[in-house]
């Protein structure tokens, strides 16, 4: 069920103007988040963070994924994507 609504909600996203600057917005927002983990998860508040990325997958995986499409893939400014 929660794949088929993230399937519309997809399909809809895709009929705004605006949703390439949704995407990037996304991607810009999970990629400072990756960052920051890369940093903290060594760190006191390690299993917080690791909370943090798992309840946060789904979203992580759909940023690196957008960024990995070559029509998107400098969808975020300063990525080090290739």
């Amino acid at each position: 069920m929660l794949e088929t609504i993230r399937e519309y909600a997809v399909e809809r996203l895709d009929e705004l103007d605006e949703a390439a600057e949704l995407r990037r917005r996304h991607a810009e927002h999970f990629l400072v988040l990756a960052e920051r983990a890369e940093s903290e998860l060594a760190g006191e508040r390690q299993a917080e963070w690791l909370e943090l990325l798992e309840r946060d997958y789904a979203n992580l995986r759909s940023a690196l994924a957008c960024s990995s499409v070559p029509k998107h893939r400098n969808l975020v400014s300063g990525s080090r994507a290739p």
